[in-house]
C-alpha cells in the first residue's frame, strides 16, 4: 500500500511539473517577418513550441484532507533549449479530489532566466494552471510587467501539454515589443 502510494505521488509530480514548468525543444521561432535573426532588434510575433528538462530532484510536500483529498506542493529548477535558452526555477501545486490521477487541478509560477533568440535576453515571471492529466491541456502565460532586461515588455502565452512519459510539449506565441 505505502510503496503503490509512493509510485502515484511520484508520478502525479512529474506530470505536474511538466505541464506547470515547461521543457524547450523549440522547433524554431517564426514570425511574420520569417526567422528571427540577432536578439533584442525583431518587433514581432513569433510562434514557438518547447520542452524544459528538470535538473536534479524536485523539492516534494503532501498533505492529506480529512476526506482523502491530496495538494502536493512541488518546487523545482530545470533548463531551457531552442529558440528559448537558460534555466527555470518555480513552484506549484497539484490538487486531487478523489484517489484517480486523472482528477484534480494543477497551477504553479515561474522564473526562466532566458535568451529568446527572436527578442533578447532577460528574465520572464510565467504562469500555468490546467486540469490534472497527462491528456489535459495546461494553459501558460508570461506575466504582464514581469520582464527584465531585453524581455521587459515581452507577452505571450499558449498551451502544453504533457505525454504519459513525463515530458511536456508547451506551444504558443511570444511578442517582443
Amino acid at each position: 500500500m505505502v510503496k503503490g502510494l509512493r509510485r502515484r505521488m511520484l508520478i502525479v509530480l512529474a506530470v505536474a511539473m511538466s505541464m506547470v514548468f515547461g521543457t524547450p525543444l523549440v522547433v524554431g521561432a517564426t514570425g511574420r517577418n520569417g526567422p528571427s535573426h540577432g536578439h533584442g532588434t525583431n518587433h514581432g510575433r513569433y510562434h514557438v513550441e518547447f520542452v524544459r528538462q528538470q535538473v536534479g530532484q524536485a523539492d516534494i510536500t503532501q498533505i492529506t484532507g480529512p476526506n482523502g483529498e491530496q495538494v502536493f506542493s512541488f518546487s523545482g529548477s530545470g533548463t531551457l533549449s531552442g529558440d528559448l535558452q537558460g534555466t527555470t526555477f518555480g513552484a506549484g501545486s497539484v490538487g486531487l479530489v478523489s484517489d484517480e490521477v486523472e482528477s484534480g487541478a494543477t497551477a504553479g509560477v515561474s522564473v526562466w532566466t532566458i535568451t529568446a533568440s527572436p527578442c533578447g535576453t532577460g528574465s520572464l515571471a510565467v504562469f500555468a494552471a490546467g486540469p490534472f492529466g497527462t491528456d489535459a491541456p495546461t494553459s501558460w502565460q508570461i506575466a504582464a510587467g514581469g520582464g527584465t532586461g531585453d524581455l521587459v515588455d515581452m507577452q505571450g502565452g499558449g498551451t502544453s501539454t504533457t505525454s504519459p512519459d513525463g515530458s511536456a510539449t508547451w506551444v504558443g506565441d511570444i511578442r517582443c515589443s
